[in-house]
């Protein structure tokens, strides 16, 4: 592995080493054979490449030749907006090619949800201003809206069927690739099936995650295809982003084992 992963300064070799530096909220009550933290800290361990196989193929549909890698974070924080704190990334890779910068993160997910809905974020952060006059939470979740969408034309799902974790974890790698001077960010689902996993649960991510796509391509891509890297979309960028880069999205599948329906 000729870049070390790192979180900090600390390189990271080891689960153990992960789970200690860049492991999961719960700590080790979530750091469970095929679930997400501990099976994504495994895929980008345990090969000779620094990239696992199925994000290493999909990062070739870039098209500018390969990749040298200056940077791999887990759990790295990336700010992109002035509304409240930072959005964390499973995975952040900042990274160049023959055509320049490209900045890159990766959510890993075995079948957790993609968070809420937007309206129930949106209600949330009215009820948290009713309380709190200085909230945020609100306006962060009206900008980002603005800065990712244009306005909705026939055919197009609604906002209301948008899951928010979608949204920022968007955002977080516009705005990386910003401060990066990357003119393309790519966003990765890093999906893990194992026995672990429920099918139903897994085919609801996936529609939200073509639900997103749809809208956010303006209708051009329907269905996220794994293995594929759709792209590139535009984006408005405004209000929290000056000259948004050119955004691809993309879904890779890992099975470690068949779900359960």
């Amino acid at each position: 592995m000729s870049v070390p992963i790192r979180k900090g300064d600390t390189p990271i070799h080891t689960l153990e080493q992960w789970l200690a530096l860049a492991g999961p909220k719960g700590g080790e009550t979530q750091w469970v054979d095929g679930r997400s933290a501990k099976e994504c800290a495994r895929a980008w361990l345990g090969g000779p490449d620094l990239f696992p196989t199925e994000i290493a193929q999909l990062l070739e549909q870039i098209g500018g030749g390969p990749l040298e890698v200056e940077r791999v974070e887990p759990e790295a924080l990336l700010a992109f907006d002035g509304h409240g704190g930072p959005r964390n990334a499973d995975i952040a890779v900042w990274a160049k090619d023959a055509r320049g910068p490209v900045a890159i993160t990766v959510e890993a997910k075995a079948d957790e949800p993609f968070d809420k809905l937007l309206p129930e974020v949106l209600a949330a952060g009215l009820e948290r201003r009713l309380e709190l006059s200085t909230s945020k939470a609100l306006a962060r979740a009206t900008d980002l809206s603005k800065a990712l969408f244009w306005p909705r034309e026939a055919g197009q799902p609604g906002l209301d069927r948008i899951r928010y974790q979608l949204m920022t974890a968007t955002g977080g790698t516009i705005s990386m690739a910003e401060r990066h001077g990357a003119s393309r960010a790519v966003v990765i689902v890093h999906e893990f099936r194992s026995e672990q996993t429920s099918l139903a649960k897994l085919n609801a991510n996936a529609k939200d995650l073509d639900t997103f796509v749809k809208r956010l391509s303006r209708g051009a891509v329907r269905t996220v295809t794994p293995g594929v890297l759709h792209g590139p979309f535009a984006v408005p960028g405004a209000p929290l982003f000056t000259a948004p880069a050119s955004l691809y999205v993309g879904k890779v599948v890992r099975v470690l084992g068949k779900p359960r329906p």
